[in-house]
């Protein structure tokens, strides 16, 4: 990752204190599997969003979302390591549990890693690093600012 100046490091400090301040029910990476890597920008995230319409549609709740999407590319202009979002999820009404978003993930993109959110290990700025990177693509989901 590249270096990041001091207003960058303020920007990802003050967005993670603000995400922070929302009670999240899971941490989670999703990866795309090596054959869909290779699928633009606007498609990877078509499938984050129809994942998360499937989970609502499961859960019958809005679920809200940050997401923050990694992508590293190496000097010949192939992917370093395979796109993947960085998300923070909660539903207002009903905590949710890791399995079933896991789960749905494996079923429509790749790799998931999930679990419950923790704010001693501070996922929040983790998710919120991305955001100074010239090319961030990030987004929130069902958010009321």
């Amino acid at each position: 990752m590249i270096p990041m100046s001091n207003s960058e490091r303020n920007v990802v400090s003050e967005y993670g204190a603000w995400l922070r301040t929302t009670n999240w029910d899971l941490f989670g990476t999703l990866t795309f599997d090596p054959a869909r890597s290779q699928h633009s920008a606007p498609s990877r995230h078509n499938v984050l969003l129809h994942y998360l319409n499937s989970m609502e549609q499961h859960y019958r709740r809005q679920i809200r979302c940050f997401w923050a999407e990694e992508k590293r590319w190496s000097g010949c202009g192939l992917p370093a390591i395979a796109p993947h979002f960085h998300v923070l999820l909660a539903c207002d009404r009903r905590p949710l549990a890791p399995d079933y978003p896991k789960r749905l993930w494996e079923d429509l993109g790749g790799k998931a890693e999930m679990r419950v959110y923790d704010p001693c290990l501070d996922g929040a700025v983790y998710c919120a690093k991305l955001i100074a990177s010239p090319d961030a693509n990030y987004d929130f989901v069902n958010f009321r600012l």
